[in-house]
């Protein structure tokens, strides 16, 4: 009876994709969203150091911590060239382990600029997406990449799909579609 709920992360344009509870379970402390901009939030400052010493280790790559305990974060680095590696380093100290690369297809591959757009809709509500492009200059043939149904979306993050399709001389296109309930019905 005493609780009350919190708005912990709130955007018309972009979706929670996950969130991760700080390493003792008391709260939640990283929001994960589709916002190409700020994929990742501290909620704490815990979580706030987390993501500073990650941004330190990724460098200019992308990255995201996917999970932490009390001593250890498990991350994801998108490099420029071969994709995303999973990457631990220690909250504790300097301690980083080696990357294990997470497609090994794409090892040697330079991986393809992902823009984000976004636009709207007949109804007015923003529809975001996800755009690689192949090298070389256009006209492109282009391929729409559908993800699964209304519970999964695609984000800033490496997508293998695209990378493949965008080495193979495809322009990718990835559209966020919305989701079904009862405002869309």
């Amino acid at each position: 009876p005493a609780w009350k709920p919190e708005i912990l992360c709130a955007d018309e344009c972009y979706d929670v994709t996950s969130v991760l509870t700080s390493p003792d379970g008391s709260a939640p402390d990283i929001v994960t969203t589709t916002d190409p901009e700020s994929p990742q939030s501290a909620l704490t400052d815990g979580a706030a150091a987390d993501l500073s010493r990650l941004r330190h280790l990724a460098g200019d790559a992308p990255a995201r911590i996917l999970d932490r305990n009390a001593g250890f974060c498990l991350a994801e680095v998108s490099n420029p060239v071969g994709g995303p590696a999973y990457l631990t380093f220690s909250r504790t100290s300097k301690a980083v382990g080696k990357p294990l690369v997470r497609y090994t297809g794409l090892s040697r591959i330079r991986m393809h600029k992902r823009q984000s757009f976004q636009f709207e809709a007949r109804d007015g509500r923003m529809i975001t997406g996800f755009l690689t492009r192949p090298p070389g200059t256009p006209p492109w043939p282009v391929v729409l990449v559908i993800h699964d149904g209304p519970w999964a979306r695609d984000d800033a993050h490496m997508d293998p799909w695209a990378q493949y399709l965008a080495s193979a001389g495809f322009c990718c296109l990835q559209v966020n579609y919305r989701e079904i309930g009862r405002a869309h019905v």
